[in-house]
């Protein structure tokens, strides 16, 4: 935990940093849940968890402001499922159980937020992007006599993302924002997928147009 916290705070003073020297403009941070989507094993042991993220928008634009480009540091947290069973039945555990660690995904990645160009308090946007995504390593026990420990460690491996949101602006200077999206990594020896559902704060550090 002392490490996750380090890197978020390291993260929040590099952005802080840039915005005073208007590297980048406004500045976000998320608290939300994150489910596992279901591609490789992730989806059979672990349940939905906890998920943070803070980032900041360059302020090179596209096509008036509408096309938006993002710079994104999340983490989401997985706890293993202790009701998971086994996928078949091993001779030797009646009553297979099972139990094991949680899963700690760490990534980074740029992000394009496409806009709604109408006017008005509340807009809608897609966004879509790439970046690095880097997965804890597993470790599940079992009671089963032919499997007591499976230990699988993760490499780092790059992800893309789709989704959708919505924003509220509540002044000048700041906004109110919710959106989910659908993270993918092809961390060999299974995908890692999960979909983030985030509530956020934006602070505008330069003056809007």
């Amino acid at each position: 935990m002392k490490k996750i916290c380090l890197t978020l705070l390291t993260s929040l003073t590099v952005l802080s940093v840039a915005a005073k020297a208007e590297i980048v403009s406004d500045i976000y941070f998320t608290q939300g849940i994150a489910v596992p989507g279901g591609a490789g094993n992730i989806f059979d042991y672990w349940r939905t968890g906890y998920s943070a993220s803070l980032g900041a928008k360059l302020p090179h634009s596209f096509i008036r402001g509408w096309v938006q480009n993002w710079l994104d540091f999340s983490y989401a947290y997985l706890p293993f499922d202790r009701n998971s069973e086994f996928p078949v039945s091993y001779p030797y555990s009646p009553k297979p159980k099972m139990w094991g660690d949680g899963v700690n995904l760490f990534s980074m990645g740029l992000n394009l937020r496409i806009i709604s160009p109408n006017p008005g308090i509340v807009k809608g946007y897609f966004l879509g992007g790439l970046g690095y995504m880097k997965r804890s390593k597993t470790n599940i026990y079992s009671n089963s006599a032919d499997y007591p420990r499976f230990e699988t460690t993760y490499g780092g491996a790059g992800f893309f993302s789709l989704g959708f949101g919505m924003y509220i602006n509540l002044g000048d200077r700041l906004s109110l924002f919710s959106d989910v999206q659908y993270m993918v990594a092809n961390t060999s020896p299974g995908k890692t997928a999960l979909l983030p559902l985030r509530l956020g704060l934006i602070f505008n550090s330069i003056q809007k147009q």
